[in-house]
């Protein structure tokens, strides 16, 4: 199975065409590949080249880099297995720095918990390069917004929620080559509570799974310029199931080292976790914050 089984747009693309593939990729695969996105690429591999670098003057230093106890999904964090074997590097940037930052931003006080865990960084220019990506992937996310709420009949804010308080993270995890099986606990598969994020992936063809609405599993293989979207719980809360919130995994790498970069899109934190209910996104994720963000 390859990527021409994942229906591609481009944001460029007419009205009902647009909808036409939405619906079909949203429902058989909570997925679709945008094309058309060589920007964000060359942002992905600017990350990919200060990684690079990185990790060769860190290794020659016979160090690496540890990052602060906290959240896994925030600031840099090293993975090990229990043998040693496997490791790779995640590194987390959000939206806010700390909660002093989310507050003045106009986060309310109650959502203030998601941003105690600060951001840290084992260098200001790799922190660069991937917040230049985010801010990219950002502005990105923010068109394809209006594709959506468009193709799905909606007002505009549907999705997004009124108010500053959306939230976006950038992760990037660099995955050396290793004989790992697709089984390790580390890769496996999981869907994302977003709204939809968005992957480029540097590195081997095969690199992630999706699984179909049937149960099937196929083999995503990007092609150049191209990104993948997938859409989250909170897309597939807030459509009220139009969307089918993708499950996915990534691959180990087998053959050479592969740089995966994704920005996960949430809407505002207030906003309904599903039409008409008391509980927001932002009560949802404070639910899981023990786990992951987003």
């Amino acid at each position: 199975m390859t990527h021409e089984q994942i229906p591609a747009v481009s944001l460029d693309m007419a009205d009902h065409h647009f909808g036409a593939v939405l619906r079909d990729g949203a429902a058989e695969f909570g997925a679709l590949e945008l094309r058309d996105m060589a920007a964000l690429r060359v942002h992905a591999a600017h990350v990919e080249a200060r990684l690079a670098a990185f990790f060769a003057g860190d290794e020659a230093g016979g160090r690496r880099a540890d990052g602060p106890a906290g959240h896994r999904d925030r600031g840099w964090t090293r993975h090990r297995d229990d043998d040693g074997g496997l490791g790779f590097e995640r590194i987390g940037l959000a939206r806010f720095d700390d909660p002093r930052q989310a507050r003045a931003a106009g986060v309310a006080d109650r959502y203030l918990p998601l941003f105690q865990d600060v951001n840290a960084w084992p260098g200001e220019p790799l922190r660069g390069v991937v917040q230049r990506y985010r801010d990219v992937a950002v502005e990105m996310s923010g068109v394809l917004l209006g594709r959506l709420t468009r193709a799905w009949g909606m007002p505009r804010g549907a999705l997004s929620g009124d108010g500053p308080d959306h939230t976006h993270l950038a992760l990037t995890q660099y995955y050396p080559r290793a004989d790992v099986s697709p089984d390790d606990p580390a890769f496996a598969a999981r869907r994302d509570r977003s709204l939809f994020t968005l992957f480029t992936e540097n590195g081997e063809p095969d690199c992630l799974r999706i699984e179909r609405a049937d149960g099937a599993w196929l083999t995503y293989r990007p092609k150049p310029n191209a990104v993948l979207l997938v859409f989250g719980t909170t897309a597939e809360n807030r459509t009220g199931g139009l969307v089918r919130a993708c499950r996915y995994q990534v691959l180990p790498p087998r053959r050479i080292t592969r740089v995966s970069t994704e920005v996960s899109y949430l809407p505002s934190l207030a906003a309904p976790a599903r039409d008409g209910a008391a509980e927001t996104v932002g009560d949802v994720l404070l639910e899981a914050m023990s786990t992951s963000l987003p």
